[in-house]
């Protein structure tokens, strides 16, 4: 029997509905219009939904949890810049973030639990927040697909200061398939600092990073060190593979690491572009300090076995190595 008019229109209603948005009215931990209420509403139905922001007074508005937020187990965008006076950053790569962010989500009285939000679904994507304090990190993608886009991660609201205590912990966790940390979009920018591990740990496939600001300020003038010193900035674990950059401007990552902006496992795979900051250090074995490049010039890595050369022009993909550590602070990409 072919549908009628009628029953296309009640299939395409009931699809509508199933998109629900729950808005988060208050700061407490539980109980109607807090953020675990809305997760768990969400969770409760079919479909993609949104969780959006009304709270009421100045900000920031910090939610502090006692314990673990529950897993997101539905499609899912959190969309922190639906709050009164938030706003996405609109510079680009070669200038630090003007972002404004309203909604603090603070694992310090959580008594180690974490991450901050996990997410178990795919499709979940976590924007303009600031996620700080979380002891197994402040955002884990165990379902593919999952973006985090325009957060401050470990630091305050400011984007300038962190906490004094150990963040023991990484700032975007990826186990799945196909997450996107940033983006070439301004919007998109996160900034990633403070943590005792790495900004991005990659043990998924196909990950992409871009465009973000990781163990820097987010004025993008000067390194936030992070709190470990072993911190990297993006780690791509046995097995992981990633796109680290690109072969635009904005797609350029900044970091400020200590120890290496990029970490490639033994049997890890990542692809990038390289630009070095003026006096960065490359690390492959032993530490060498490259002289800075003339206005226009870029530092190229050509092979695995070629040293670093200065070349004029356009930028060209070159692949990482395994096992290469690129010292901070440095930037990746165009």
């Amino acid at each position: 029997m072919r549908p009628t008019a009628l029953t296309l229109a009640v299939l395409l209603c009931a699809a509508a509905v199933s998109a629900n948005t729950y808005t988060v009215t208050s700061t407490a931990d539980s109980g109607a219009g807090t953020l675990r209420q809305a997760i768990l509403d969400a969770n409760a139905n079919a479909g993609p939904d949104t969780i959006a922001f009304n709270v009421t007074g100045t900000g920031p508005h910090t939610i502090a949890p006692t314990s673990a937020l529950p897993d997101i187990t539905e499609a899912l965008t959190i969309d922190g810049y639906t709050q009164t006076g938030a706003s996405p950053n609109t510079n680009p790569t070669n200038q630090g973030l003007n972002t404004v962010l309203q909604i603090v989500l603070d694992g310090n009285a959580s008594g180690g639990a974490g991450p901050g939000l996990n997410a178990a679904a795919a499709d979940v994507t976590i924007k303009g927040l600031v996620i700080l304090r979380w002891q197994t990190g402040a955002i884990r993608f165990l379902g593919q697909n999952g973006v985090a886009a325009g957060n401050f991660l470990g630091t305050f609201a400011d984007g300038a200061t962190i906490p004094s205590n150990d963040q023991t912990a990484s700032g975007v966790v990826v186990v799945s398939s196909n997450a996107r940390v940033g983006g070439t979009s301004p919007a998109d920018r996160n900034l990633i600092s403070g943590f005792n591990f790495s900004g991005v740990q990659i043990a998924g496939s196909n990950a992409v990073v871009q465009g973000n600001l990781i163990a820097m300020k987010a004025s993008g003038a000067e390194p936030l060190p992070d709190l470990g010193s072993a911190s990297n900035g993006v780690s791509v674990q046995n097995g992981a593979s990633a796109l680290i950059g690109g072969p635009t401007a904005a797609a350029r990552n900044v970091f400020g690491n200590p120890v290496a902006g990029v970490y490639l496992d033994t049997n890890s795979a990542a692809t990038s572009t390289g630009r070095r900051r003026p006096g960065s250090t490359h690390t492959r074995g032993t530490s060498r300090r490259c002289s800075p490049p003339p206005d226009g010039r870029t530092w190229h890595r050509r092979t695995r076995r070629t040293a670093l050369r200065r070349t004029a022009g356009s930028l060209r993909p070159w692949a990482l190595s395994r096992s290469d550590n690129w010292s901070s602070p440095a930037v990746l990409s165009a």
